[in-house]
């Protein structure tokens, strides 16, 4: 057996000398410096937004049914510094970096997540009460956690509230073009007769996602489609 194939099997990192737990000294939350991202949101109603993130494992922090287990683009990110630390400890850390971007920046992004997943509901309800303690907090991302379990009732929920402030969309569900209410969606190559959106970053025509804001945008119904990133920019 590879060692992916064996990553995949004990649903773990292929990586795992990348994983950093308690007596990691550097921030949980990280300044976007990735071109994809940008940093700094350009336009639309997160405008001013200064972009952070989130990296957990791929694989352990993730649903066993996700249709990416075995396509995950972590499998190529050997230098991404994954969050391992006992769930307690990462979000007692998140909660200090998140009031300290908070008192910095007058409007703080959170995307959530580069790799991995809302582990537990704990987890995803954390995120919504620092949302309340923080007006100036915005959160995006992405997960394969499917609408109707706890944690997807969850997000469905919290996509409807907050003004505005989070949306989170669920992958690859190509069954609806468009959204129900709080079932944002977006998917890997999703067929073209789905009437999805194709990314615009990935498609040359947006910088970066500061310079695009589809994901986050409310009035976005239609589902958004991304190219496998193994594939690079597609031109369209």
């Amino acid at each position: 057996m590879s060692k992916l194939a064996q990553a995949h099997t004990e649903a773990r990192t292929v990586y795992t000398k990348s994983r950093k737990g308690a007596d990691y000294t550097s921030s949980v939350l990280k300044l976007s410096s990735n071109g994809k991202l940008g940093k700094r949101i350009l336009k639309g109603a997160w405008k001013g937004a200064t972009i952070f993130t989130v990296t957990l494992e791929e694989r352990a922090t993730c649903p066993s049914d996700c249709a990416m287990w075995t396509k995950c683009y972590g499998d190529n990110m050997p230098f991404a510094h994954r969050m391992a630390m006992d769930p307690s400890e990462l979000m007692r850390r998140i909660e200090k970096e998140v009031s300290e971007a908070c008192s910095t920046y007058s409007k703080v992004a959170v995307r959530l997540h580069v790799l991995g997943d809302f582990f537990s509901l704990e987890y995803v309800v954390f995120w919504r009460k620092l949302q309340h303690k923080f007006q100036n907090l915005f959160i995006w991302g992405y997960t394969a956690h499917k609408v109707g379990s706890p944690i997807g009732q969850a997000i469905t929920e919290y996509n409807t509230s907050h003004g505005g402030r989070w949306l989170v969309r669920f992958s690859n569900n190509t069954n609806s073009s468009l959204a129900r209410v709080g079932e944002y969606t977006c998917a890997v190559d999703a067929p073209e007769d789905t009437g999805y959106v194709s990314c615009p970053e990935q498609t040359g025509k947006a910088a970066s996602c500061g310079d695009c804001g589809l994901c986050w945008n409310h009035n976005v119904l239609k589902g958004i489609r991304f190219y496998d990133h193994s594939k690079g920019k597609k031109k369209v």
